[in-house]
């Protein structure tokens, strides 16, 4: 028996955040999908397969905190292309941080394989912080690690 979940799913209209997204649907669960853009081309696809679309910035914290009320599990991640590994670890912080103001009961980190071994890549360490505030936050937490 498959339990089902509702989860919010950041970076819902990219690659990574779309492909869980879809991933989700399919097997049945409830997706709330946060994106910048709610009116653009992939907020309507993800729309029309179920997804509640939910406007939102990892930058403004208020809007994740709506956003992931509500929801069982919360799915984060995180770019550097955009704004940077400063912002890319700012962002993740304060959405960690929102997810456990409003109440979610798992939150489900992507960062990347190795974060945690000093590797010099500044990239993995910056994820890694991220990591190690989740930890600290005292709440349901999976850190998924993939590589390239």
């Amino acid at each position: 028996m498959t339990i089902k979940r509702d989860i919010l799913v950041t970076g819902a209209t990219g690659q990574q955040g779309g492909a869980v997204a879809r991933a989700l649907l399919a097997k049945g669960h409830g997706v709330k999908a946060l994106t910048r853009s709610p009116d653009g081309k992939a907020a309507r696809q993800l729309a029309t397969a179920g997804a509640e679309i939910v406007a939102g910035d990892l930058s403004d914290s208020a809007s994740i905190v709506k956003a992931a009320s509500g929801v069982d599990t919360m799915f984060l991640m995180g770019t550097m292309t955009e704004a940077g590994m400063e912002e890319e670890t700012r962002q993740g912080i304060l959405a960690a941080d929102a997810a456990k103001a409003a109440g979610v009961g798992h939150l489900v980190y992507s960062s990347v394989a190795d974060a945690n071994k000093k590797t010099g890549i500044p990239h993995f360490e910056s994820k890694y912080l991220v990591e190690r505030h989740i930890e600290r936050l005292g709440i349901p937490y999976t850190i998924s690690a993939p590589v390239a």
